[in-house]
């Protein structure tokens, strides 16, 4: 059987390259965040896996909700906006090809918004975050 190959294990690097103010400071949701930004995390929210008749064809379809964190909005949307891209300088959003080891099919930001946390007691300075969904398509397996 085939490796299968997870578009977070690609995405953490990738992202880490586009974005050197995020090297090593990109994790999932659930851990324990730096004291001093930025940072990121990211969380699978969906995936859908595809099949026919004859079974799973390893196609798959991620929703991933990736969050850019700064004490500082300015730079929480800079580092959003070079992950995401532009027309002449393609990032994330609407990359297609090997990212790693995976061949993205296609990767689409599909919603974004922006919200401040509170500081908890008063003493730091609150959080900005900036935070987009994105849609990855990709063939699970590898060698197919």
């Amino acid at each position: 059987m085939p490796d299968v190959l997870s578009i977070e294990t690609v995405l953490v690097p990738w992202i880490a390259a586009r974005e050197p103010r995020l090297a090593a400071k990109f994790f999932p949701m659930n851990a324990s965040p730096p004291t001093a930004g930025p940072y990121a995390t990211f969380f699978r929210v969906s995936t859908t896996r595809y099949g026919h008749l004859k079974g799973r064809t390893g196609v798959t379809r991620a929703r991933l909700q990736l969050d850019i964190w700064s004490q500082s909005h300015a730079e929480a949307r800079s580092i959003a906006d070079k992950i995401a891209g532009t027309e002449s300088d393609l990032g994330l959003d609407g990359f297609r090809g090997l990212m790693g080891a995976v061949n993205v099919q296609t990767a689409m930001r599909e919603d974004e918004a922006e919200d401040f946390t509170d500081p908890d007691d008063g003493t730091e300075r609150g959080w900005y975050r900036v935070r987009a969904d994105y849609i990855f398509v990709w063939n699970e397996r590898t060698g197919s």
